[in-house]
């Protein structure tokens, strides 16, 4: 054979290798495509196809999965992807477990009008960065999620399953529990401090299903109106008035010792002083 001749090769066997390299390319093709479909994110632009990882243990170890779940486990990556939402994140979660994203972004006024808290990370960020989320799902699916977004939501500042009270702005002393959902609040990176040690909480027995919450919710209401002067001072203390009456007729359920001395005393208080 003359040097830097390229030797021969038989037909066949060049037949063989090209048949080779074209299911190899086939099969590069088929598992990028299932990759795609997987994630369902890449037709949508995000880079939030990053961010799929694998299920919690609980998930994992269930006898049976869920599509979500099976995903989910299908998945290498743990962390969310840096150039992500927290409005991306929360919707890869609410996917990955069935969860339905029921708020996101409140401006203070509207964070008020649902009886938020003053402050809430609700009321940080922007709409389409939101500083929190809420999500409602079975309990059993809000409680995958949260395992999922502490181990791998590294900026997780809140992450707490619980009701709340929700009041009616024009009659604040009608209240009615909004339901159990999760709650997710993002610090506004990994390095914060709130993000060092999230408030993680589940919390099934509380929330807005007592007596004594209901009370406080209503009482709540009643003074956020009247800061924000769409109550008069004696119109506050006409609507506390109803409350404690509301809360005495057993309106918000059976009363503690404690909550009932409490209706009591503004009962008595917006008698003497709205009479004069």
């Amino acid at each position: 054979m003359v040097h830097g001749a390229r030797p021969m090769q038989h037909p066949g066997t060049r037949r063989v290798a090209l048949t080779v390299a074209a299911l190899v390319a086939a099969g590069l093709a088929l598992v990028a495509g299932g990759l795609v479909l997987a994630t369902g994110h890449r037709s949508h632009g995000s880079a939030a196809a990053a961010t799929l990882a694998a299920a919690p243990p609980t998930a994992r170890a269930a006898a049976t999965t869920t599509p979500a779940e099976t995903v989910a486990a299908t998945t290498t990556t743990t962390a969310p992807a840096g150039r992500e939402t927290s409005l991306d994140v929360a919707r890869h979660i609410a996917a990955l477990y069935r969860l339905r994203i029921t708020s996101g972004y409140r401006t203070p006024a509207e964070n008020a009008a649902v009886g938020g808290v003053e402050g809430s990370y609700h009321t940080r960020g922007t709409p389409e960065n939101p500083g929190a989320v809420d999500m409602v799902g079975s309990i059993a699916d809000m409680r995958r999620a949260l395992d999922w977004a502490r181990l791998h939501v590294p900026n997780l500042a809140e992450g707490i399953i619980h009701s709340v009270c929700l009041s009616d702005q024009a009659r604040p002393w009608l209240v009615s529990d909004g339901g159990l959902h999760l709650h997710l609040a993002f610090a506004a990176s990994a390095d914060a401090p709130d993000a060092r040690s999230p408030d993680l909480m589940v919390d099934l027995g509380s929330g807005c299903r007592t007596a004594a919450t209901r009370f406080a919710a209503a009482m709540g209401a009643v003074q956020r109106l009247r800061q924000a002067g769409a109550l008069s001072e004696d119109g506050a203390l006409a609507a506390r008035r109803r409350v404690a009456q509301r809360a005495l007729d057993g309106g918000y359920g059976t009363l503690d010792a404690a909550t009932r001395k409490a209706a009591e005393a503004w009962r008595g208080y917006a008698d003497a002083h709205l009479s004069r």
